[in-house]
């Protein structure tokens, strides 16, 4: 009879501490994923707009507006590492995404029962496939399911493969300054590795809320059959000329048994243009610490104006309802400085409930598709800046201009 005295392989694949498992296996489906969402405490649920949403509760994946793939590494203690690749593809409707997981040990040396080398060389390895879709079914409220396959080798002789399924949802509060969101993860079939164990079921429940200019704040508490975890962090972000950066703390209770700072967390992050770096450090008491790093890259143009037309170039042919080709509102936001603010959200409202949300292309563009002559309202925010709402009269044949200029919070 064969068996490992390895600890790193112990540590990596069976650790409650780590993983905050109990009696399950596949429990490398509790590391958390993201730079950002580690470095904040994993506090996530309530988070959304972040391709990391995919792991963290798929809702999160309808604040997406942009196409964009995301790759993650972490190493943990020299013997290990954890990679991630990501992808979200958003639509008006809906978000679909795509994620790959992979955790890979170094060779391990098998052991007999009386602790003599075997010769045998094994590389234990978990590795996952996600699919993900969000959408939005009713005004605030979005609902996201992730479909998994997984697969985990211990030696040649033991491997197992299960299926599961992530149910999430969240829900805005105060214009988007709050979200909260809730999250079921790992709901699947038992995984055979020697003996038939359970997926790590957790519960997430959590919160996002814009506490004042660039500054989010989040807390979530999770449930497990092995331990209830309370986690909560912030992000304060900063423009420095063209690049935005990001400075995040966090605390996790799932680590504090591994030392006083086991479930401490920070980072930074970086972003320029489409292309946006995020680092995370995470202490594990005497077993070492991980290091995450994760690269992001945005393309395309967002959903607004993936179709945008000239004003001029717009026919009037009419296409029921009333309703022309001409009927719609498109405009520019800027500072107060001129220049264009991008990713800025435009919320067009009528008789009280939303009718379309749109959002600022990089040059600060925004443009509706075409609506039913009526009064509207937009309300127009971006994190920093100042709430601004208009109303306006959306006409049969011609189009309605627009254009805003936000002032910033603090030079109110």
């Amino acid at each position: 009879m064969k068996k490992f005295n390895s600890i790193i392989l112990i540590i990596l694949l069976t650790s409650p501490a780590l993983y905050g498992a109990g009696t399950t296996a596949a429990d490398f489906l509790n590391i958390n994923l993201g730079a950002r969402s580690t470095a904040m405490g994993d506090s996530f649920a309530g988070v959304g707009g972040d391709i990391y949403s995919i792991y963290h509760n798929p809702a999160g994946l309808t604040g997406i507006n942009m196409m964009q793939g995301s790759f993650m590494h972490m190493s943990w203690l020299g013997q290990a590492s954890y990679t991630s690749a990501l992808f979200a593809y958003p639509q008006k409707e809906w978000t679909a995404g795509v994620m790959i997981n992979y955790l890979g040990v170094r060779s391990v040396t098998g052991l007999d029962e009386y602790g003599f080398k075997t010769g045998d060389e094994h590389n234990p390895y978990d590795l996952m496939f996600t699919g993900s879709f969000a959408m939005i079914p009713l005004d605030r409220l979005s609902a996201g399911l992730n479909l998994k396959i997984i697969n985990s080798k211990l030696t040649e002789d033991v491997s197992g493969s299960a299926f599961a399924a992530d149910i999430g949802g969240q829900y805005e509060l105060m214009e988007g300054d709050l979200n909260v969101g809730l999250a079921l993860r790992n709901i699947g079939t038992r995984i055979e590795l020697g003996s038939s164990h359970s997926l790590p079921f957790k519960v997430s429940a959590g919160g996002a809320y814009y506490v004042a200019k660039d500054i989010l704040a989040a807390a979530e508490i999770s449930m497990s059959k092995a331990k209830t975890e309370v986690s909560g962090g912030g992000e304060y972000r900063r423009d420095l000329g063209p690049v935005n950066s990001s400075l995040r703390l966090g605390y996790s209770s799932g680590d504090s048994q591994m030392g006083s700072i086991a479930g401490l967390r920070c980072g930074i992050g970086v972003e320029w243009n489409e292309f946006s770096f995020d680092y995370a450090w995470r202490p594990g008491g005497d077993l070492g610490h991980s290091h995450l790093f994760s690269l992001t890259y945005k393309f395309g143009q967002p959903l607004a104006v993936r179709e945008e037309m000239p004003f001029e170039e717009f026919p009037s042919e009419e296409i029921g309802y009333r309703r022309t080709i001409n009927s719609f509102v498109a405009g520019k936001v800027l500072d107060k400085d001129g220049n264009e603010i991008p990713d800025v959200t435009v919320r067009v409202d009528r008789g009280g409930e939303e009718v379309a949300r749109l959002f600022t292309d990089r040059n600060g563009n925004y443009q509706s598709q075409p609506m039913e002559p009526g009064i509207y309202e937009l309300k127009v925010w971006e994190k920093g800046y100042l709430y601004h709402t208009v109303e306006i009269e959306i006409l049969e044949t011609s189009p309605v201009r627009m254009d805003f200029t936000l002032t910033k919070e603090l030079d109110q």
